[in-house]
């Protein structure tokens, strides 16, 4: 119990740190270019967004329980010529707000953040096929019989071991 505490506690921190930094957040006037303007109304950047989100079916990269809307831009360097993870994310509008935060787009946190964002695109979008997400929950349920076996002394195989708390239950 106290290891599924810290795990929650270390994989909130981020979140929390963000909240934080988007209540201090400095006022920035974020304007674009014309020709970035066009771009970001045109055809060919629709079409870009559309297979950005669609890589993690539409769940963001930095907060996987919330609908991504937004192809985030990781950098302008390949403007007009965006690849998905290379140069766009997945974001919520609330991961937006804090992607855009000023620590993590115009401060040290940049590279950092950018790197997490591709690494957290990856992850959410092998999690949301089922051919990954099922093996990994049932390895993971598999684990937890193998330990919950180990310490109670009983060794008993996966049915015996489902049997057992069945009619410690009376269901059986």
């Amino acid at each position: 119990m106290p290891l599924i505490l810290i795990a929650v506690a270390v994989l909130a921190l981020p979140l929390i740190l963000a909240v934080i930094l988007l209540a201090c957040r400095r006022s920035t006037s974020d304007q674009h270019s014309v020709a970035y303007t066009n771009h970001l109304r045109s055809d060919a950047w629709r079409t870009t967004s559309r297979a950005t989100i669609a890589i993690t079916q539409g769940r963001c990269c930095l907060l996987p329980w919330r609908k991504a809307v937004h192809a985030h831009h990781l950098h302008y360097g390949n403007l007009h010529h965006e690849r998905a993870v290379r140069d766009l994310v997945p974001v919520s509008d609330f991961g937006h707000r804090i992607a855009h935060a000023w620590i993590f787009w115009r401060g040290p946190g940049r590279l950092p953040m950018s790197a997490w964002m591709r690494c957290m695109t990856i992850l959410v979008a092998f999690w949301v096929r089922p051919w990954v997400r099922y093996p990994v929950l049932i390895t993971a349920g598999l684990s937890t019989w193998w330990i919950a076996n180990l310490l109670s002394g009983m060794h008993l195989t996966p049915i015996e071991s489902i049997t057992h708390q069945l009619e410690s239950l009376g269901l059986r």
